[in-house]
C-alpha cells in the first residue's frame, strides 16, 4: 500500500510528520501550509527553504 507523508520543517528541524492514504490529501495540507505562510510563489518558497523552513511530501510503501 502506498502512503503519502508530509515533512514540516521550521529552522531546519523537524517541526511535524503526517501520513495520508490519498495524494489529494497530503497535497491539501502543502497548499494550506502554503497560505498559512502567506508563500505566493516558488521564489519565495526558496527563501523559506534557503532558512530551514519548507514542506515536503513523499511517497512510501506501508510496510506490514
Amino acid at each position: 500500500m502506498t502512503i503519502h507523508i508530509t515533512v514540516e520543517t521550521c529552522q531546519g528541524m523537524v517541526e511535524e510528520v503526517q501520513a495520508f492514504l490519498e495524494e489529494e490529501s497530503a497535497h491539501a495540507a502543502e497548499q494550506k501550509w502554503l497560505q498559512e505562510m502567506d508563500i505566493k510563489d516558488d521564489e519565495h518558497r526558496q527563501a523559506k527553504a534557503d532558512s530551514g523552513t519548507e514542506f515536503l511530501v513523499f511517497e512510501a510503501e506501508l510496510k506490514p
